[in-house]
């Protein structure tokens, strides 16, 4: 085959996955901001007959080759419960990976493709799949390591979308905190004007605050799929998740709970709000930089993280 011929390929085989999902490694290998994935983590998003996405979308993947070497990967994807939820008809396209320019607009095309065979309006992402999960693309923003569940990709994939035909839809924002750089061993003490509007809020509603009750692990669970879907209800692109979608991802991320800081607020004894920060626990996949073929215990770090 001649190696200058780029084509596109639909993913249908196991070993076809695995390269697929091997690509990134060639993208981020030298970048010393990427936090690499957990490779079987990432295998278990793709198991349509385990992961609850596949019970309300379609999703096909795409990889662009030259020769015989990958040169780019995406995700063709149908969300119908993005469409029922918003009354759209538009399709959306993730797992975006390419080495150049030409390579991303053949990709962005074939994804433009597949949403006039499935009769959709137009395409929308970064989402991998969706709301609930890695969604936008970084624009601003590359000198350091993502946080956990935000995107990240090189400085040039905005211009690689911009030149496919695409415009920019929203903007979604990350915000950084540094409590400890601002308060040192006073990090305790917020500023007194926050700590007094919050005490007289608490005080006017009597709001209670509670810590999860992590043995009544599936009742909170519920009761925070509750809130979340209501309180995002109005969110942009939201799509509120389904019991089988937050299982899954409560169970994902118990190990990394902590009681101490995960809380909800009550009036009367009525949910009204919860709070559930997470360890940033892409601080060890950046210093582990597991492989896609290396098997790290990831999890042997954890607990001296939590620390």
């Amino acid at each position: 085959m001649n190696k200058n011929v780029l084509s596109v390929r639909l993913v249908e085989t196991a070993s076809e996955l695995k390269e697929f999902l091997k690509f990134p490694w060639r993208v981020y290998g030298d970048d010393p901001n990427w936090v690499p994935p957990l490779y079987m983590d990432r295998k278990e998003m793709f198991d349509r007959d385990k992961h609850p996405f596949f019970k309300f979308a379609e999703v096909d993947l795409f990889m662009a080759w030259r020769g015989n070497e990958p040169v780019g990967t995406i995700a063709a994807i149908l969300n119908h419960r993005h469409n029922e939820f918003h009354e759209e008809s538009v399709a959306h396209f993730g797992f975006f990976e390419a080495l150049d320019s030409e390579v991303a607009t053949t990709l962005l095309n074939r994804v433009c493709d597949w949403a006039r065979e499935k009769k959709k309006d137009k395409v929308l992402g970064p989402a991998s799949f969706s709301s609930n999960y890695v969604y936008g693309m970084l624009v601003d923003g590359f000198d350091g390591p993502p946080a956990v569940e935000m995107s990240y990709n090189p400085p040039t994939y905005p211009q690689f979308v911009e030149d496919a035909g695409f415009a920019q839809a929203m903007d979604l924002w990350a915000w950084y905190f540094p409590l400890y750089e601002l308060y040192g061993s006073n990090a305790e003490h917020l500023p007194e004007k926050l700590t007094r509007v919050v005490g007289k809020i608490k005080k006017r509603y009597d709001i209670k605050i509670r810590e999860i009750n992590l043995s009544d692990w599936d009742n909170e669970v519920a009761l925070f799929q509750e809130i979340y879907n209501s309180a995002w209800s109005k969110n942009w692109g939201f799509v509120p998740l389904t019991d089988p979608e937050m299982h899954a991802i409560a169970e994902s991320l118990r190990m990394i709970v902590d009681p101490r800081v995960t809380f909800f607020a009550e009036i009367d004894g009525v949910p009204i709000g919860a709070s559930v920060p997470l360890p940033n626990i892409n601080e060890v996949l950046h210093r582990v930089r597991p492989g896609p073929s290396t098997f790290s215990t990831i999890l042997a770090y954890v607990p001296l993280f939590l620390q």
